[in-house]
């Protein structure tokens, strides 16, 4: 079984933190979500560092440790940093990015840009088919619940805590009651330190607008499984289920037991699907996916 190493490196010019288990076969780069950390694949890399495989995940620039970002639009500064990251990690194997809602929809776009890939797997990706957010975010006026959302509002820390951990619960798992409590701090902790709620209204209403059109009209050559869970409360599935039937080629694997981030409702399930994924792609013949 491998250990966790943690190292300080440096892509597109952002210094990040990357967590990696070192082995054989192919290199899962692994990208988190909106708000979220390279911890939210400690599980992962456990899992897959005690079948004798390779992995690393990274802060994304603006997350975690890793340096802020620059002015916008933000989607092109991420899109050099993984492509970077990509190369960088080549050299450790052929290289299945595997993203997670911001990391997925970053995955798609770095297959749709040529990067290098044995495959990529997007798992919640916000970029794929109809979203509200999205919707609301590209219209000319602000909606005002987004523009109430925004205002710097002083809010005691103590309300903050007790309002916003059942919210994180229930949109983070698929079973908010299991949820693990550090996780959930790590969430808060994040949000709060940036400006609380009026930053992340702010932040995300900007980023909604990049997104506004989504992936468009892609073409990608490399081999890719979108991903979703049933009880995702943040991105519906019909959105994966589009970007499936727009990329003839792609295989989509929807699971009734995970929410928006599988990765802490099952990390076994999650290794098993990408390592399952991998495989076949090495072996170039294509079969299902399937947990059951």
């Amino acid at each position: 079984m491998s250990s966790v190493r943690v190292s300080r490196p440096t892509y597109a010019g952002y210094r990040t933190r990357a967590l990696e288990v070192d082995g054989s076969g192919p290199r899962f780069v692994l990208l988190h979500g909106y708000t979220d950390s390279a911890n939210t694949w400690d599980g992962v890399l456990s899992e897959v560092g005690a079948s004798g495989g390779s992995a690393v995940a990274v802060d994304l620039p603006g997350f975690g440790h890793a340096d802020l970002l620059g002015p916008n639009p933000v989607l092109p500064q991420l899109d050099a940093f993984v492509a970077e990251l990509v190369r960088d990690q080549s050299s450790r194997g052929p290289v299945v990015l595997v993203g997670n809602s911001l990391g997925g929809c970053l995955s798609v776009r770095a297959a749709a840009a040529g990067v290098p890939l044995l495959g990529a797997i997007t798992i919640g990706d916000p970029a794929a088919g109809p979203w509200r957010l999205r919707t609301w975010a590209g219209r000319t006026r602000t909606p005002l619940l987004l523009r109430f959302a925004g205002l710097r509002l002083p809010i005691p820390a103590r309300f903050f805590w007790l309002a916003s951990t059942p919210v994180v619960n229930r949109l983070v798992y698929a079973n908010g009651r299991r949820a693990d409590r550090a996780v959930i701090m790590r969430y808060i902790t994040f949000i709060q330190t940036r400006g609380g709620t009026g930053w992340l209204a702010r932040d995300a209403a900007a980023l909604a607008k990049e997104l506004v059109n989504g992936h468009g009209t892609i073409e990608v050559a490399s081999p890719l499984l979108i991903v979703h869970g049933v009880k995702d409360r943040i991105v519906p599935v019909r959105g994966s289920k589009a970007l499936h039937a727009s990329l003839p080629g792609s295989q989509l694997h929807i699971e009734p037991r995970w929410g928006h981030c599988p990765q802490l409702d099952d990390p076994a399930g999650i290794a098993e699907l990408v390592t399952t994924a991998a495989a076949a792609w090495q072996a170039d013949e294509p079969q299902s996916i399937d947990l059951a």
